[in-house]
C-alpha cells in the first residue's frame, strides 16, 4: 500500500510538473531568455536551467531507476539470507541461494558502476553520484560478506543506510517533501 501512495504521489509531482510547465510556455515572455525559441536564450543558444519543478521531477525519477536497477538482485540477496535464517534449510537449496546471491551483488555492483544520472543540475548530480558510490560499496559489501564463513551483512546495510542519507540531503536541497528510503525501494 506505502509503494502504491509513493507511486501516485510521484505520478502527482511528475503532472504538477508537466502542467506547470504547459503554463510557464503559455504566458507572455517577460524574461530576455524566453523571448528566442523554447529552450534557447537570446543568443541562440540552449538553456541548460532546469526549473525547480523539473529538478524536484528528474530527482524522483533517477531515484526509483535507482532503486529499480537492482531490485531483483537485492531479492536474490534477501532469499538466500531468510533461507540461512531458517534453522530446518537444506543444504543444497543454501548453497544453490548462496551462489545466486554472490552474483547478484556482482551484477548489482556493475550495474550501480554504470549507472549515469542525467537530467539533474551539475552539483545535485556530484551528490547523486556520491551517494551512488556507496549504494555500490552495498553491493561489494554484499558480495564480500556473501562468501564469508559467518555472513554479516551489516556494513553492506550500512552502505545502504549512508547513500540514504545522502539522498534525504539532496531531496531536501531540491524541494521535495518525501523522504527517500531506498532499502525499502530496492526490497
Amino acid at each position: 500500500m506505502k509503494k502504491l501512495l509513493m507511486l501516485l504521489a510521484l505520478m502527482f509531482v511528475l503532472i504538477m510538473a508537466a502542467c506547470g510547465q504547459e503554463e510557464e510556455n503559455t504566458e507572455p515572455a517577460n524574461d530576455e531568455n524566453t523571448t528566442a525559441g523554447e529552450g534557447e536564450n537570446v543568443d541562440g543558444e540552449e538553456s541548460t536551467e532546469l526549473t525547480e519543478k523539473e529538478l524536484q521531477g528528474n530527482v524522483l525519477v533517477t531515484y526509483l531507476d535507482v532503486a529499480k536497477s537492482v531490485r531483483v538482485q537485492q531479492k536474490d540477496i534477501n532469499a538466500y539470507l531468510a533461507e540461512l535464517a531458517n534453522p530446518e534449510a537444506e543444504a543444497a537449496t543454501l548453497e544453490t541461494l548462496k551462489a545466486d546471491a554472490i552474483v547478484a551483488a556482482e551484477e548489482a555492483a556493475t550495474t550501480i558502476d554504470g549507472f549515469t544520472v542525467e537530467g539533474l543540475d551539475a552539483d545535485t548530480t556530484a551528490k547523486f553520484e556520491e551517494a551512488l558510490v556507496d549504494v555500490k560499496a552495498a553491493y561489494d559489501e554484499y558480495a564480500t560478506a556473501l562468501t564469508a564463513e559467518e555472513v554479516d551483512v551489516t556494513d553492506a546495510e550500512a552502505k545502504i543506510t549512508e547513500a540514504n542519507d545522502k539522498l534525504t540531503v539532496i531531496f531536501e536541497e531540491v524541494g521535495l517533501t518525501s523522504t527517500p528510503n531506498l532499502a525499502e525501494e530496492i526490497n
